[in-house]
């Protein structure tokens, strides 16, 4: 978990980091809701939870944003501490034609904004970064520590001293609502994919994508696992040439494949049930989280602008 970073070691924590998933997963594994009639858990407040576990544009743009000016605020606490911190490059800013796994894009060409830039690497070492005390100003004392609970019963442990204390609490008020944030639609969005798997009419949708984009030369089992695999052959050094050529013919092809069938709006019908099934508890901590997210989105645009 989140306190379990190798002090010493630089850490470099972007906001909603997916990778996340694989670590919380190990910590709450709960059995889905079943798939049951609608409920009456519709209107704004479901939105809301809804907005924290769809990805789409908008919300990768807001990941952009948080990301950039996280970096930006710990580098500053640190240079101010003494110590040299290189911002990494965060990747090109995504664009309005971004499709993902459960939304699609606006406009043409259709992309999944994969490029070599997008694709991190691993991060940039300074000079120093191995002393104890680098760790101490980065990520502050162990003893700064808190504990939030997940759905599901799970829990995860996290720091809130150092520079990285500092920057999320700048954004998010405090470390807590940082780390809630990031964790649970992690664990929720979990849950949904699981859900899924049972949601009759998503199933048949998804066949349907399948079959249609393996007409079209593309074998894929789902919209993810293209975006996932785009992502992979940039390890292995595709061009960038190569990669958008690619990457658009894919994405034109998902986009035509969904709109015949519905694969998305069928996840959007499952993702209203299956939040109308969930504890009245967790739709509550997904709507404190979207609002969350609306001050800090407010918080990254004022630190990037120096007010």
């Amino acid at each position: 978990m989140d306190s379990q970073r190798r002090r010493g070691a630089r850490t470099r924590s972007a906001v909603l980091i997916l990778a996340v998933l694989a670590a919380v997963a190990g910590c709450a594994s709960s059995r889905p809701p079943r798939p049951s009639a609608p409920h009456s858990a519709t209107g704004p407040e479901v939105a809301a939870a809804g907005s924290v576990i769809a990805t789409d544009a908008s919300s990768l743009q807001w990941t952009w944003d948080l990301t950039r000016a996280e970096q930006a605020l710990t580098a500053r606490c640190m240079h101010s501490n003494g110590f040299a911190y290189t911002v990494p490059d965060v990747g090109p800013e995504p664009s309005a034609q971004t499709i993902t796994a459960t939304s699609l894009g606006s406009g043409y060409p259709a992309t999944y904004g994969v490029t070599p830039e997008s694709v991190s690497t691993g991060d940039p070492s300074d000079p120093g970064a191995t002393l104890p005390s680098y760790a101490d100003a980065l990520e502050g004392s162990p003893t700064d520590s808190s504990t939030l609970p997940l759905p599901g019963g799970g829990h995860v442990d996290y720091q809130t001293g150092g520079c990285v204390g500092q920057a999320r609490s700048t954004l998010f008020g405090n470390v807590r609502d940082y780390v809630a944030s990031a964790y649970i639609p992690q664990v929720v969005r979990s849950q949904f994919g699981q859900y899924l798997t049972t949601y009759q009419p998503y199933v048949t949708a998804l066949k349907g994508w399948q079959a249609c984009m393996k007409a079209g030369g593309w074998d894929y089992a789902s919209p993810q696992a293209a975006i996932t695999t785009l992502q992979a052959s940039v390890l292995h050094g595709t061009s960038a040439t190569d990669l958008a050529t690619h990457e658009t013919a894919i994405a034109n092809a998902d986009t035509a494949c969904d709109g015949r069938s519905h694969l998305r709006a069928s996840t959007e019908q499952a993702l209203t049930l299956f939040l109308g099934s969930l504890p009245t508890q967790t739709v509550d901590e997904l709507r404190a989280v979207s609002v969350s997210r609306v001050a800090a989105g407010r918080a990254a645009q004022r630190a990037m602008s120096g007010t």
